[in-house]
């Protein structure tokens, strides 16, 4: 970039406001309790971000753009658009205009516009921008902006001190940035209720994008998709996707409400902004921009700020311990303070007694004194403390579903709590230290990435979505699941583990199995199974170490069950005799099953744990032996 060419920055503010909320602690001030988290977030991120750019990258223009409250254009086109979506965290609200306030107090312009988001109006001044031949840097990591990206523009992650450019949306969404709207058309938006085409992710709708060019030509040769469950899909729901093309494409013929020219960077006026972080409270950057500007805190007077708040504050539980310690009457005490004062003590009572006495009195005087500070009231029984997690509308409308499946929350609480989902349901998220290698495999190759066929294959009905407000819901609309077992037709042949899990990006799991060809080779597996309507198999039995299924068909078969294959333990039987299972789609169990009526069993018989209870049963016996030992040779020795 050339030292005299103008370098314009457009800060997303809404982004930057929920960032500041969410990577802090409440934070409140002390005159009144207000809440100034995202506030204290946001003046140290923008002063951070005014300095830093100033000093590396020729700064020479800065906007921040807000999101105006609303609807907007894309509600009349989709009436359900961001229709998900809660009203923000109660101690968020109020911050908002405060905010607006702080932009002004860093003499830094903000804009915000009826009937339009935040992200048209920067994709509205990045073109006006380059027109005039500048450098464009978008602060935000927002992936509906990254269609921004190109000659000229890039994105600035100040999260992550990351640059965004051609090759980071190549590696988001599998495509240049000219092809990002026709990926998201495909792919859909959880968070803005975007709804794409069913069952389409990021990563397919890529593949789909780099094989055919753009949208319209898919849809224009979607006949000629081989995988069937995907061609019928786009067919569908080709409107849907030409609808929510428009809904992700950003505007950028908005006429802008402040000229270029007008947003020029600005010296700070000290007073200005010291005035406004004393009226937060902001101790630590009052003192460090006072300094700066080599002026005394002291001499500028707080602003006056309208704030929308009401104070309740309650101090009669903090002045509850000092009212306790006057009441402590300490007259009633004596302390021993040397040996002579504790001979006398003695001399008076017997050493038995003094014993028991000095016992009691140890007693009585921790409780008494650790009663003040701590009494019946400051407890409660077990069974009154709170769940760890509290459930959500969505997990009350997954409990009341009560057939066997599993849930992946993909929501925003979800991703910072991996366990919560796993508190309430069969869940393919959440922590446990055994979790297996080739499961993380794919977490991180097909499930992170929402692959549609992989979710299906590990009978995924729902998926719990959110915005960055807060609110959750449970979707059935993304997965087809392929159930707890199932019978394919035929397989793809890898030759290894890498190929196996790569296979998974476009198998279409329900009718086909990847195995790789040593594993084919050893059960000798046909290539082609028979699979007629009448054929079916399904889960009677659920525990954790036992499951129990039932299967007919007139014909051999090939089932595939929709659980871990780990060969440490897990056994199969058919009618009740041993049968070797093996491993599929490069982590699933499957089953070779006669023709007929079967009943097949999974039991998790561990070698380790019937050595351990034999080891124990063992120890328990020569323990016993050893008490009856002792007891008969004490009974000798009084004799």
């Amino acid at each position: 970039m050339k030292n005299n060419q103008k370098h314009i920055y457009l800060v997303d503010g809404s982004t930057y406001i929920l960032r500041a909320y969410h990577a802090l602690p409440p934070l409140t001030r002390k005159s009144d309790g207000f809440p100034v988290g995202a506030i204290s977030g946001f003046c140290n991120m923008l002063d951070k971000l005014i300095r830093d750019e100033k000093q590396k990258n020729n700064l020479t223009h800065l906007l921040v753009v807000f999101d105006a409250s609303g609807k907007t254009f894309r509600n009349k086109i989709y009436s359900d658009y961001k229709a998900n979506r809660s009203s923000p965290p109660e101690d968020l609200i109020p911050q908002f205009p405060i905010i607006r306030e702080a932009t002004d107090a860093f003499n830094v312009p903000h804009v915000e516009l009826l009937g339009y988001e935040a992200d048209d109006l920067i994709a509205s001044y990045t073109k006006s921008a380059l027109s005039k031949g500048m450098q464009v840097t978008i602060v935000s990591s927002d992936k509906d902006l990254m269609q921004l990206v190109g000659k000229g523009a890039s994105m600035l992650d100040t999260m992550k001190n990351r640059i965004i450019n051609d090759s980071e949306v190549i590696e988001k969404f599998g495509v240049k940035p000219d092809k990002v709207i026709d990926v998201q058309s495909l792919a859909g938006d959880s968070i803005d209720n975007v709804p794409g085409v069913p069952g389409i992710g990021i990563k397919t709708a890529a593949l789909l994008i780099n094989e055919y060019g753009n949208l319209d030509k898919l849809i224009e040769n979607a006949s000629q998709i081989k995988q069937t469950k995907r061609r019928e899909s786009i067919i569908e729901f080709a409107e849907q996707a030409r609808i929510s093309r428009e809904l992700v494409t950003l505007k950028d013929d908005i006429e802008l409400p402040i000229s270029i020219d007008d947003i020029e960077i600005q010296s700070i006026e000290p007073h200005k902004l010291i005035s406004f972080l004393k009226a937060m409270e902001f101790k630590t950057l009052t003192e460090k921009k006072a300094k700066e500007f080599s002026i005394y805190p002291d001499e500028v007077v707080s602003q006056k700020l309208e704030l929308n708040f009401n104070p309740k504050e309650d101090t009669s539980e903090y002045q509850k311990n000092e009212e306790d310690i006057k009441k402590f009457e300490y007259e009633k005490y004596s302390t021993i303070q040397n040996l002579e004062e504790l001979n006398e003590w003695k001399e008076k009572i017997s050493e038995k007694l003094a014993i028991i006495i000095f016992a009691i009195l140890i007693v009585f005087d921790l409780v008494s004194v650790n009663r003040v500070y701590v009494n019946t009231d400051n407890f409660v029984v077990a069974r009154q403390v709170d769940k760890p997690y509290q459930s959500t509308s969505a997990d009350k409308k997954i409990l009341k579903d009560k057939t066997h499946f599993r849930v992946l929350d993909a929501s925003r609480e979800g991703q910072q709590k991996p366990a919560r989902a796993a508190y309430f349901h069969n869940s393919l998220s959440g922590y446990h230290a055994a979790k297996l290698n080739r499961f993380e495999a794919l977490l991180d190759f097909h499930i992170y990435k929402n692959n549609p066929e992989v979710l299906n294959m590990l009978n995924t009905k729902y998926v719990i979505i959110g915005d960055e407000s807060g609110r959750v819901e449970a979707s059935t609309r993304y997965t087809q699941p392929n159930g707890n077992a199932w019978f394919v037709s035929k397989f793809k042949v890898v030759d290894n583990g890498d190929e196996e899990i790569r296979a998974l990006d476009s198998l279409d799991t329900k009718s086909t199995a990847t195995i790789q060809k040593s594993i084919f080779k050893d059960f000798n597996l046909k290539e082609a199974y028979q699979i007629d309507s009448t054929s079916s198999i399904k889960l009677v039995n659920y525990k954790p170490s036992h499951l129990k299924y039932e299967s007919k068909s007139v014909s051999n078969g090939f089932a595939v069950f929709s659980e871990l294959y780990y060969y440490k333990g897990w056994n199969a039987y058919i009618d009740g005799e041993f049968t070797p299972h093996l491993r599929v789609n490069y982590a699933l169990r499957a089953l070779p099953i006669p023709a007929g009526n079967h009943t097949i069993e999974f039991k998790f018989e561990p070698k380790v744990v019937e050595t351990g209870s034999e080891i124990a049963l063992g120890s328990s016996v020569l323990f016993g032996l050893l008490l009856l030992l002792g007891g008969f040779l004490q009974f000798r020795k009084k004799e």
